[in-house]
Parts: structure tokens; sequence; C-alpha cells
């Protein structure tokens, strides 16, 4: 009978340790560092940095501290709904008017800026970004389009 009541009291010491453990954590919103509440896309880059894409631009968090990147910072539109990053450590980007664009090396190159990037996306909403093993990078939505160092194909 004592067994049973140690092995009650032990039991009670374990669930009661469980449960007293606290989980801190930061709320990011608008009202204090974010450009918009709603968030379409999260990446993680190679570096570390979180990346968010939102329908006010898009932002990298470090760890520490926001970065905005939006209209008021040459970026075509503010909405981004995908984000991905390369082998080449280009941080491509997808947003609303339909305009590619990726950042490399702390410059932006969007359709307004690089020719390369110009096509007829108007009915091509992309929802997958990715890279084949040839270093080429697809994206996917109603149909194909792959993107290989100087030219923009659509399939």
């Amino acid at each position: 009978m004592n067994r049973f009541f140690a092995a009650i009291a032990v039991l009670i010491f374990f669930f009661k340790a469980a449960h007293s453990q606290t989980y801190s954590y930061l709320n990011y919103t608008q009202r204090n560092v974010l450009p918009s509440s709603n968030i379409y896309t999260l990446y993680q880059d190679k570096d570390g940095f979180i990346w968010a894409g939102t329908d006010n631009g898009f932002v990298r968090f470090d760890g520490s501290d926001f970065k905005l990147f939006s209209e008021n910072n040459s970026i075509a539109e503010s909405e981004t709904f995908a984000i991905f990053q390369d082998s080449r450590n280009r941080l491509w980007m997808y947003n609303y008017s339909n305009c590619l664009c990726y950042y490399l090396n702390g410059e932006l190159f969007s359709c307004d800026t690089d020719s390369t990037l110009k096509g007829d996306f108007r009915f091509f909403i992309i929802k997958k970004i990715f890279e084949d093993k040839d270093g080429v990078v697809w994206f996917a939505g109603h149909g194909l389009v792959s993107y290989s160092s100087n030219s923009t194909v659509r399939m």
C-alpha cells in the first residue's frame, strides 16, 4: 500500500512540475514593428534572416530588428506573396502586380529595373518558386515559367 501512495505522490510531483513550465514569446504586430498584420508568406534564408511578405511590403528580421522594403524604397508593388532563395543567393519575390523581383547583395532587381524579369504575368499567379539541380529557377502557378541567368521563358 505504501508503494501505491509513493507512486501517486511521484506522479503528482511530475505532473505539477510539467505544468509549472512557462513559455515566453514576443508578439510582433503592426502597432510596434510590422508594416501590416496581414502576413502572406514567411521564409528563412541561408543567413538565418526571417523574411515576411505582407500587404504593405516585405520585411527582413535579423533576430532583433526589422527592415522594411516597400513601394517607398523601389519595390514595384507592396503586396508580397511568395519568397524563395536560390543557390546564387538571390531572394526571389512575387507580388500582387505580377512582377518578379529578387534581392541580392543589398540591391533589389525588379521587372522595372531588369529587362530579363519582364514578362506577361498578368494572368499568371505564382503559387510556388523552386530551383532545379541545374540552377534554373521555376515559378509555378497556372503553368510554369523558368528563369535562367539572362532569359525568361514561359511554358
